[in-house]
């Protein structure tokens, strides 16, 4: 197995094991079909993502990319579309999609990517923080 693709199966473990138990579980008590193909899709839309998916190499590019991230996350209120009362929800008909689950997931890759943000070169940006021993 090349080095590739080792990294790619280590980077979906930690994605693919929890989301099958999820579906296992949504199958096990009957959840309906059309809930089960959401997750299904989504999980494969993750999974191609980590395979597939690359930050612009870029420092610019990747911040704006988080930037226009961030900012998009301010866009559900501003549209005025409520989905029981609450106002996060991106309409794409026929689907809700909920911002911060879409966003957030890139804005924190992205921040982890930057050594200002994320962990710094030996590993300790967490320790720094006095949040990890």
């Amino acid at each position: 197995m090349s080095a590739r693709a080792a990294d790619s199966w280590r980077l979906t473990l930690p994605l693919a094991l929890p989301a099958l138990a999820g579906l296992a579980y949504l199958v096990a008590f009957g959840a309906p079909a059309r809930l089960i193909a959401v997750n299904a899709g989504a999980l494969a839309v993750a999974l191609a993502g980590v395979r597939w998916g690359r930050l612009p190499p870029g420092k610019t590019a990747r911040l704006g990319l988080a930037a226009m991230a961030v900012g998009l996350l301010a866009l559900p209120p501003l549209l005025a579309h409520e989905v029981g009362g609450v106002s996060r929800w991106l309409p794409l008909y026929p689907f809700q999609l909920h911002a911060g689950l879409l966003l957030l997931p890139l804005v924190t890759v992205i921040a982890a990517s930057e050594r200002a943000w994320g962990a710094g070169a030996d590993g300790s940006g967490l320790r720094g923080a006095g949040c990890a021993a």
